[in-house]
């Protein structure tokens, strides 16, 4: 019997929403190491409309992250991990 099915990757979600700026920085930074540490290769940021949705692209540069995807709102994005 054939499966068509496509294999499942477990994303890993990092919640900033709510967050102030400099708090979700450093969280953001601890979170992706925990993912790391986990094996997970993909993670998901939410991140919301507020201050952070203009940080994030500049925070991104400096991660160990690739193939960046933004959701189409623009609050959350998934990021393949280094």
């Amino acid at each position: 019997m054939r499966k068509d099915s496509k294999k499942h990757t477990p994303i890993y979600t990092i919640d900033l929403h709510g967050y102030g700026v400099h708090f979700a920085w450093m969280r953001l930074k601890d979170q992706l190491d925990v993912a790391k540490q986990r094996e997970y290769k993909d993670v998901r940021v939410i991140y919301g409309h507020g201050q952070m949705k203009l940080e994030i692209e500049k925070w991104l540069e400096a991660l160990p992250v690739r193939r960046v995807k933004f959701s189409d709102d623009k609050g959350s994005l998934t990021a393949r991990l280094l």
